[in-house]
């Protein structure tokens, strides 16, 4: 068994996962989002003695937001939400929407988004 998967099997109720990630390459061909979507669940299940908070992916504020950047994050949220649901010790952090907590390029968030 690889060292970090023993840490993550000793970790118990009083500690927390945090798995955040980005909207890089969501819109590629190459991405396979039902494929990263199960190995989420794998994790999932497979660390279920303890505590997961999982971030949502940022909307994209330097493309329109008619974008196809845009849809496929919204797509993978809301199925994200869907499955997570059914799972106890998991928590979504749904990321900020509002524009004014990026920064001006619009890609990252600010110190006020961060917050």
């Amino acid at each position: 068994m690889l060292s970090q998967e023993k840490e993550h099997k000793c970790l118990g109720k009083n500690y927390v996962i945090v798995i955040i990630g980005g909207a890089k390459d969501i819109d590629k061909p190459s991405c396979k989002k039902n494929e990263i979507l199960a190995l989420m669940i794998h994790f999932i299940q497979k660390y279920n003695n303890t505590n997961i908070i999982i971030v949502n992916i940022p909307h994209r504020y330097d493309l329109t937001n008619a974008a196809t950047t845009n849809f496929c994050i919204q797509a993978y949220n809301s199925k994200l939400k869907k499955i997570l649901k059914t799972f106890k010790h998991v928590s979504l952090v749904e990321m900020s929407t509002n524009r004014r907590h990026f920064t001006k390029h619009g890609f990252h968030t600010n110190n006020s988004g961060k917050e």
